[in-house]
C-alpha cells in the first residue's frame, strides 16, 4: 500500500478479513487513479482540456468498481455513511441511498432514490422526515406513470393537487367528480364545460359566470 501497489494491498487485506483497511486502501486507489486520469486526459486534450474548458469527461470502469468494491468493504465494516459517500463518488446512485437512510442522513437518501429512478423509496423517506405534501406528489407520479390511476389521483389529492386529480377522475369516466375537483381547484371554465356535458346546468352557469363567461 505504501509503495503504491493498491490492488495488491486490497487483496492482501481482503484475505486478512480487515474490512475497514482494505476500504480505505480503495478509497486511496480510487483518488490515485482519478487524478493519473484526468492527467492522462489533460495530455490528449492539450492547454485547452488542462484548463477545464470541455465537459469533463464520465467516470472509467475502473473507477467504478472501485467504488463498487470500496462501499461495500465499507458496508462490511459497519460503517453505512462511508459507505454512501464512497458509492455517491462512483456514480452508483441506487447502492448509495439505502446506507444514506440507514446512517439517518434522510434528505440525501431520498435525493438519491429519486435521482435513481425509485420515487417511491424516496416518497417514503419524504413522509416519515414529515415532508407528507411532497412525499404525496412523489407517489402520485409513480402511480400514474405505472398506469394505476385510481391511486395516483388519490395521492394528487392528499398532496392538494386537485387539477391533476381532476384530469385523471375524467381520464377514468368519473365526470361528476371530475367537475367538482375543476372547480375546487378554481378552473372554472373546465368546470363549466364539464357540468354542462353531464346534465348540470345550474352548476355550469354558475361556473361561467365565475369564469368570466356571462353570456
Amino acid at each position: 500500500r505504501e509503495a503504491g501497489f493498491f490492488r495488491k494491498a486490497a487483496e492482501a487485506y481482503l484475505k486478512s478479513g480487515d474490512r475497514v483497511k482494505l476500504a480505505q486502501c480503495l478509497e486511496e486507489a480510487f483518488q490515485y487513479t482519478s487524478q493519473r486520469e484526468k492527467i492522462v486526459q489533460a495530455n490528449r486534450g492539450g492547454e485547452k482540456a488542462a484548463a477545464g474548458a470541455p465537459e469533463p469527461p464520465p467516470l472509467s470502469r475502473n473507477l467504478k468498481n472501485l467504488s463498487l468494491l470500496g462501499g461495500r468493504a465499507w458496508l462490511e465494516a459497519g460503517n453505512p455513511e462511508e459507505a454512501a459517500a464512497f458509492f455517491e463518488r462512483g456514480g452508483h446512485l441506487s447502492e448509495s441511498a439505502p446506507p444514506y437512510r440507514e446512517a439517518g442522513t434522510l434528505g440525501r437518501a431520498a435525493d438519491l432514490f429519486f435521482q435513481a429512478g425509485m420515487p417511491i423509496e424516496s416518497a417514503e423517506i419524504l413522509e416519515k422526515m414529515g415532508d407528507e405534501k411532497r412525499s404525496a406528489l412523489l407517489k402520485a407520479r409513480a402511480f400514474q406513470a405505472q398506469g394505476k390511476l385510481e391511486e395516483s389521483c388519490s395521492y394528487h389529492r392528499k398532496a392538494g393537487d386537485l387539477f391533476s386529480a381532476a384530469q385523471i377522475c375524467r381520464q377514468l369516466g368519473q365526470l361528476p367528480e371530475a367537475a367538482l375537483l375543476f372547480e375546487q381547484s378554481e378552473m372554472f371554465l373546465e368546470a363549466a364545460n364539464l357540468y354542462q356535458e353531464i346534465g348540470y346546468p345550474e352548476k355550469a352557469a354558475e361556473n361561467f359566470e365565475r369564469a368570466g363567461k356571462l353570456r
